[in-house]
């Protein structure tokens, strides 16, 4: 017997993101909804939150946008990200129209992964980063270049999980 495969490897993997700023639509309100809501207002971002129970579970714990009541797709309006509770099913009117529209849609381990995997990766550039970036103006002027050619091989680490792609761009500012 083989055990069945996570239920979100069947969506497209969405391109990590910042929060800060994003409009993100949380899918229900028990304690994996609140826990999203809260986080994603903690990383300068605004939570909309959606359950279909007349009165969720944990809405007296949430003083932001909520909406209770059947999903409607006009909860999808100015939102950049879905993060769906995993008593939620993918079949959802909403979250099919979320994907049909481009909306990335991800869940609560995903969305908390994103930033455990920037922060590990900003502790390791950090470590590094002073021992190379000391020394003459062409190896600094080569230090920094070898600090976007880290930073452009984890972002595209999200693109080929199962290693670094070839080509490796970056926009710096």
């Amino acid at each position: 017997m083989s055990m069945r495969e996570p239920v979100f490897t069947l969506l497209p993997r969405p391109k990590p993101v910042a929060l800060a700023g994003r409009r993100v639509l949380v899918l229900g309100l028990g304690d994996t909804g609140l826990s999203v809501a809260n986080w994603v207002q903690a990383e300068g971002g605004s939570a909309r939150v959606a359950d279909t129970r007349a009165e969720p579970p944990r809405g007296r714990d949430f003083s932001g946008e909520l909406h209770a009541g059947e999903f409607r797709l006009s909860l999808l309006d100015d939102v950049d990200l879905l993060c769906i509770s995993p008593g939620l099913s993918l079949s959802e009117g909403v979250v099919q129209s979320a994907l049909a529209r481009g909306i990335a849609v991800v869940g609560d381990v995903e969305l908390f992964a994103w930033h455990v995997r920037a922060e590990a990766a900003a502790r390791q550039l950090n470590d590094w980063w002073p021992a190379i970036a000391q020394g003459d103006e062409p190896f600094h002027y080569t230090a920094e270049h070898l600090g976007d050619a880290a930073l452009a091989a984890y972002v595209n680490s999200f693109n080929d999980p199962g290693g670094v792609d070839n080509d490796l761009s970056i926009e710096v500012a």
